[in-house]
C-alpha cells in the first residue's frame, strides 16, 4: 500500500508513531482517502473523470440591432434530461470546451457581463427569465414605482443536444440574439425651446421581464425612467427595454382599452419651473415592439412659462423640485 510505503521511509520516528498513537478508523479513512481519484466512480466532479464527452461551443454572431461592443463572457446553463441534474460554465464570448454529461442535454446561454439584470427561475430553462432593477420615484405627491432600463442582454437556446464521445470533440454553433431592445425618443418642439435647463421623462406599459428560452416577454407591465437632453429642435434621449409586454404571443395584439404606453416628458426651465406633458404612444410602440423611434411633435412653451428673464448667461438652477430615485427591491 501507498500510505505503509510512506511510513516506512519515516525512521524511526513514522514507525514509531503510527505503531503507538494511530487508531485504525484514521488508518483506513486516509487510505481511502488517498486511493480515491483512482477510482473513477468517486470524482464526479472532476471534468476529466466523469461519464462526460467534450464539446466546443462556437459563438458565431451577437446579433446586435444597434452598435454596441460585443460582451465580455457567455454564462452556459446545462441541464441534463436524463438525470435533472443542472451546472454553470463561463466562455469567452467566442466560446470554448466544455464537458457534458452524456445523453439528452438542454442548454441556456446569455451574455454574463451585465450589470442591473437580475436573472431569476434558472433552475429550470423554461422558467428562467430577466428582469432589472426597480426604483421609485415622488411624483406630484404620489410614489411611483420604474424599472432601470436593462443593460445588453442577448441568449440562445438549445431544447436538446444528444452527447455522445468522440475522437474530436463536435462543435454547436450559437448564435446570440438580443433580448433587451433600444428606443430613441425624439420630442419636436414648435415653441419656448430656449426656456429648457434639462429633461427626462419615462415610457410606461412596457414589459417588466423575458423569458430566456424564447425571447417572449412576461405580462407584468412596468414604467422606465430616463434622462434627456436638449437639442437644437428639441429634446431626445434613449432608453432600453425588453419590449412590449406578452410577446411574441398571438394574442399581443388584443390588449384591454385600458391598458395604454404614455410617455411622460418633463422639464426644468431656467426660471426654476417644472413642467409635465403626457404622450399616448401605444400605437407607435405596437408597430415596434423590439425597438424603434418614439416620435411626438408641436410641444410648445408659452413666453408666460418660460419668462423674460434667464435667457442667458449662467444660471443657479435649483432642482430641489426635480426629485431624486431610490433604489428598491420589488419582485415582478
Amino acid at each position: 500500500m501507498r500510505l505503509l510505503s510512506i511510513f516506512k521511509q519515516m525512521k524511526p520516528c513514522g514507525v514509531s508513531i503510527l505503531n503507538q498513537f494511530t487508531p485504525c478508523w484514521f488508518l483506513l479513512s486516509v487510505v481511502l482517502l488517498l486511493s480515491a481519484c483512482d477510482q473513477k466512480e468517486l470524482c464526479y466532479d472532476h471534468d476529466a473523470h466523469a461519464p462526460t464527452t467534450a464539446v466546443r461551443v462556437a459563438v458565431t454572431d451577437w446579433v446586435k440591432p444597434w452598435e454596441m461592443p460585443i460582451p465580455e463572457g457567455v454564462r452556459l446553463h446545462i441541464y441534463n434530461n436524463t438525470t435533472g441534474a443542472s451546472d454553470m460554465r463561463n466562455l469567452p464570448p467566442e466560446g470554448g470546451l466544455v464537458y457534458l454529461a452524456k445523453g439528452s442535454n438542454t442548454i441556456l446561454a446569455y451574455n454574463n457581463d451585465t450589470e442591473f439584470i437580475i436573472f431569476n427561475g434558472l433552475g429550470a430553462s423554461a422558467e428562467a427569465t430577466a428582469t432589472t432593477r426597480t426604483r421609485t420615484r415622488n411624483r406630484n405627491g404620489e410614489t411611483t414605482t420604474y424599472i432601470t432600463p436593462p443593460d445588453a442582454l442577448f441568449g440562445c437556446f438549445i431544447p436538446e443536444y444528444w452527447a455522445e464521445k468522440h475522437d474530436v470533440p463536435p462543435t454547436i454553433e450559437m448564435v446570440m440574439k438580443p433580448l433587451v431592445f433600444k428606443y430613441f425618443i425624439r420630442c419636436h418642439f414648435a415653441h419656448g425651446l430656449q426656456y429648457v435647463a434639462q429633461t427626462r421623462g419615462a415610457l410606461s406599459g412596457m414589459a417588466a421581464s423575458v423569458f430566456l428560452f424564447d425571447g417572449h416577454t412576461g405580462p407584468d407591465e412596468a414604467s422606465i425612467a430616463f434622462d434627456g437632453e436638449v437639442c437644437d429642435w428639441g429634446l431626445q434621449a434613449e432608453t432600453t427595454s425588453f419590449g412590449i409586454p406578452n410577446y411574441p404571443n398571438p394574442d399581443y395584439n388584443t390588449r384591454n382599452d385600458d391598458q395604454h404606453s404614455i410617455l411622460n416628458i418633463e422639464v426644468l426651465l431656467k426660471n426654476g419651473k417644472i413642467l409635465s406633458w403626457d404622450f399616448d404612444v401605444s400605437n407607435q410602440l405596437l408597430a415596434q415592439p423590439h425597438g424603434g423611434v418614439i416620435e411626438v411633435n408641436d410641444i410648445s412653451i408659452s413666453d408666460e412659462d418660460g419668462g423674460a428673464t434667464g435667457t442667458g448667461g449662467a444660471f443657479d438652477i435649483d432642482v430641489n423640485g426635480w426629485g431624486e430615485y431610490q433604489d428598491v427591491d420589488v419582485a415582478f
